[in-house]
């Protein structure tokens, strides 16, 4: 980032020192200071940038759904989905370790070219990926699978940069600026919507995919984060080169595993049922996808929190921020899952005309996957702060295994709901083992 507003904040490396104020006490050193004070309000922040950011993603999936033929919905969708999965590798080497760190501020501003040069690898491997398996489905596969990779592709630069950009602003504590990013954000999916209905684009897919890479690139502009990698540093903070394979190369098996009761399921369905019934799955996710986003902010933020309080008060810490999250949670999220379950068939109606109008059962099933996660999310993250991704690698396998033998059946005699089903219970079933071990891991270190 450049420097902005010089006389609040001074620039370390490549960010800015917080957006807070000093403490006068004696005996507090200022950048405690500044962290205790910005803590205090990050929860906020996130939760407003999520609103944004929701907010504008719904109504342009809702007007996506509403206005692509179904097909092409489904090849989006698949291709949105497909680029959550790669995301579990920039999450298992880079923003994962680097926000669960429990580093300082000044710490962990020494160690950020570091961690640009790690997202500079996995972007590229993503990419020659991805790149790969487009040229195998183009020869194998049928049209709309190679159009979905695609798509993928070319998200794949804008997407990564905003969620490493969104992160770095997240643990220097400005959370000011991350506002900013949202907003813009949001202006520019609204004026690029515009822009696009205005020349007659919004009825074919690649439209939307213009609108969300615009948004996103703009959007991390506006941040200042540096993103171009400087190579030959191998140490970051706690963090070396050896010891980020040994915990990313967990991470990324237990992202696959998640893969295997999440886009697995998807992937099945798009088998056994095509396009058409991903996009009955997609358009039915996109009234739960409010929660689903307030699910990520507040993980975006207890993560370097949870991260500093097991650093510092071990177990006991960590589990009052799993606490905390799920009280926040359950508070925010529950009478909106309630109404939304309450009245699906009027608000597909509402939404998308009679396009879906009986698909009803499927927003309720998800209403039901939406609280599965608010229960899992926060005992995962638990796992990844400890450092122990392949205690989450055993229990997201175990998931995994049991429902990849059962989805098959299941989507054949419930088509999407079935889908819905297998998805619920792997959320459930991955939950119950994250449980047991923290709550064993916990045991452990009273008797020691």
């Amino acid at each position: 980032m450049g420097n902005e507003d010089k006389g609040n904040e001074t620039t370390s490396g490549s960010i800015t020192q917080p957006d807070v104020p000093l403490s006068g006490e004696a005996g507090v050193s200022s950048e405690q200071s500044r962290s205790d004070v910005a803590a205090k309000s990050a929860r906020y922040c996130a939760l407003a940038e999520q609103a944004f950011i929701s907010g504008g993603n719904f109504l342009l999936y809702v007007y996506a759904a509403r206005t692509l033929p179904k097909d092409q919905w489904g090849t989006l969708s698949f291709a949105l989905a497909s680029l959550l999965v790669l995301q579990g590798f920039q999450r298992a080497f880079v923003t994962v370790p680097m926000v669960t760190s429990g580093e300082k501020y000044s710490v962990f501003a020494g160690s950020l070219r570091f961690w640009r040069q790690m997202h500079g690898w996995v972007t590229g491997a993503t990419l020659l990926l991805l790149l790969c398996f487009y040229v195998m489905a183009r020869h194998y596969l049928e049209v709309w699978v190679a159009e979905s990779v695609l798509l993928t592709t070319i998200l794949v630069i804008p997407v990564y940069y905003m969620e490493f950009a969104r992160r770095v602003v997240i643990m220097a504590f400005s959370m000011r600026r991350l506002l900013v990013m949202a907003a813009i954000y949001v202006f520019i999916l609204f004026l690029a919507g515009a822009i696009v209905h205005r020349l007659g684009y919004d009825q074919h897919l690649w439209g939307f995919v213009v609108i969300i890479a615009l948004a996103a690139i703009i959007s991390c502009v506006s941040a200042r984060v540096q993103l171009w990698p400087v190579w030959g540093q191998n140490t970051g903070g706690s963090w070396n080169i050896y010891s980020l394979w040994r915990f990313g190369r967990w991470a990324a098996a237990s992202s696959l595993a998640y893969t295997g009761y999440n886009f697995a399921i998807q992937a099945i369905l798009a088998a056994m049922a095509g396009p058409v019934a991903l996009a009955v799955f997609a358009a039915a996710r996109n009234l739960t996808q409010p929660v689903g986003t307030l699910i990520q902010a507040i993980d975006t933020v207890d993560k370097p929190r949870a991260g500093r309080a097991y650093a510092q008060q071990g177990t006991p810490g960590l589990w009052r921020i799993i606490r905390r999250s799920w009280a926040w949670l359950f508070i925010l999220a529950l009478p909106y899952l309630a109404l939304a379950s309450f009245f699906s068939q009027r608000l597909l109606v509402t939404i998308y005309g009679e396009k879906y109008s009986d698909d009803s059962t499927s927003v309720q099933l998800w209403c039901v996957v939406m609280i599965i996660m608010i229960l899992v999310q926060p005992l995962e993250t638990g796992l990844y702060v400890i450092r122990r991704p392949d205690w989450l690698f055993y229990g997201r396998a175990i998931s995994a295994g049991i429902i990849l033998i059962l989805t098959p059946w299941l989507i054949m005699n419930w088509s999407v709901n079935g889908a819905l089903v297998a998805l619920a219970t792997g959320w459930g079933l991955a939950g119950m083992v994250a449980a047991w071990l923290l709550v064993r891991l916990s045991h452990q270190v009273k008797r020691s």
